[in-house]
């Protein structure tokens, strides 16, 4: 949920630094048990996406890390349990939280309970490593002993985040930019969310879709068909949702055809209307690819 490319809005001052990972050798028989026959089992490890997730970690000696991962906010407390040296976790959409993450407490000491959308470990003593001390463990139900014998919550969740208007999230490709992906692909996101209940996807979670206005993507395919790019992948979860929108990206598309750029369009098949196809089939073969996979039930 971190965006592409995001380390980019990191300032050169802050105390951070960014890390990665691969996902080879990961044993996704694990992903495969996480769901039940009646739909995904609500303590789904996180790690099963990856080992860490979009983690802040806490360090005396050392910055800070930024791990990105996806999915690892859907259970946050059990990922702050068995991982001590975690600091804290983004929860959901990692824009908007991890600009004020950066600003407000990096760069401006702001407390991590005034940061709505993220849920973090409670001021435990940290050895040198980074780690909560021996003698300062949670327990197994995420609660922990104070001082004076209470028992407390171990983590915090602070409030929730608004989501984020789509054509508030920042297009991070530019000029310089593009000079690296030269004869690569790019991604691009004309939407967010998904209006379908399958039981096996996390997209389901969130039944709301919420589309980036269509002036800012007529402008921003023009931008990636000025540079001539190879292909440019949409990552909206249904690219042909709306009927009438589909029609008219299809119709620019056509229009502006650079005669090189293919646009890569993930579609629900069931929902392709007669014009449409009618717009594909008059188009420059190559101009669009479709990819439409045998779903479930809705």
């Amino acid at each position: 949920v971190i965006a592409l490319n995001v380390e980019k809005m990191i300032p050169e001052n802050a105390p951070v630094r960014l890390t990665d990972a691969q996902l080879e050798e990961l044993d996704y028989r694990r992903l495969y048990k996480a769901y039940s026959p009646k739909g995904r089992n609500p303590v789904t490890d996180p790690r099963v996406i990856r080992e860490s997730g979009q983690l802040f970690v806490s360090g005396r000696e050392r910055p800070d890390e930024l791990h990105k991962a996806p999915e690892v906010s859907f259970d946050p407390e059990q990922v702050l349990s068995e991982h001590p040296c975690v600091k804290g976790i983004l929860l959901g959409e990692g824009e908007a939280v991890f600009r004020d993450l950066m600003e407000s407490h990096y760069l401006h000491g702001r407390s991590l309970s005034q940061i709505a959308g993220i849920c973090y470990r409670r001021d435990e003593r940290a050895s040198e490593d980074g780690c909560p001390e021996e003698g300062n463990s949670v327990a197994d139900n995420g609660r922990r002993e104070t001082a004076g014998g209470l028992s407390e919550s171990a983590f915090v969740r602070t409030g929730p985040r608004d989501l984020l208007p789509m054509d508030e999230v920042p297009f991070v490709y530019t000029d310089a930019l593009m000079k690296e992906l030269e004869h690569r692909i790019v991604y691009y996101e004309s939407s967010r969310g998904c209006p379908f209940g399958c039981a096996y996807c996390l997209s389901s979670v969130d039944k709301t879709v919420r589309f980036r206005s269509l002036e800012l993507v007529f402008r921003e395919l023009q931008f990636f068909l000025d540079h001539q790019v190879p292909q440019v992948k949409f990552v909206d979860r249904t690219f042909n949702i709306d009927p009438a929108r589909t029609v008219q990206i299809l119709a620019f598309l056509q229009e502006h055809d650079n005669g090189i750029t293919n646009f890569h369009f993930e579609i629900a098949g069931d929902l392709l209307t007669e014009e449409q196809i009618g717009i594909m089939a008059s188009m420059r073969p190559g101009l669009v690819q479709l990819e439409i996979v045998v779903q479930s039930t809705n």
